[in-house]
């Protein structure tokens, strides 16, 4: 039997999205509290990053189209911003 390897892909996408929802937390947490002291460079700074975040998913499914392997999609990793 073989690996449905679009489902596969679907599956590994799921995994990124839920991994980027993860370090949105913080980012999140730490642009509110720079925008109640009115901290405006950390507040661009750290909405740049989370613009970078926001982008993950999408460059990742890219990634995975040309992903012809269940070893090449489960060893994909994103780039993830710092």
């Amino acid at each position: 039997m073989g690996v449905d390897i679009p489902l596969a892909r679907v599956q590994r996408l799921t995994e990124i999205r839920w991994e980027r929802d993860k370090r949105f937390l913080p980012l999140d947490n730490a642009w509110m509290r720079a925008i109640g002291t009115q901290d405006n460079a950390t507040a661009v700074a750290t909405e740049a990053t989370r613009r970078q975040l926001r982008d993950v998913p999408q460059i990742a499914a890219v990634k995975l189209g040309v992903c012809t392997t269940p070893d090449a999609i489960a060893a994909y990793e994103p780039v993830w911003p710092v």
